[in-house]
């Protein structure tokens, strides 16, 4: 089974859960994966609003803070 078809798999299996979106957040950082980065597009309307914030900050990945 490929990244893409567990991804699949697991969003087939129930609603979005916390647990496939930071899998999700995971492939979408360290992989430029398609797959995650429209999974976690369609969690931001997601109706439960922690869901939509997490994928949100997934999606901008890590805050950098400048140094003086």
């Amino acid at each position: 089974m490929t990244v893409a078809e567990g991804i699949r798999y697991a969003a087939e299996e129930t609603e979005m859960n916390i647990d496939y979106l930071l899998l999700c957040g995971v492939m979408w950082a360290q992989h430029a994966s398609q797959d995650a980065c429209e999974e976690l597009i369609r969690a931001l309307h997601s109706d439960d609003p922690d869901v939509a914030v997490l994928a949100n900050a997934l999606l901008k990945g890590p805050q950098r803070v400048a140094t003086a």
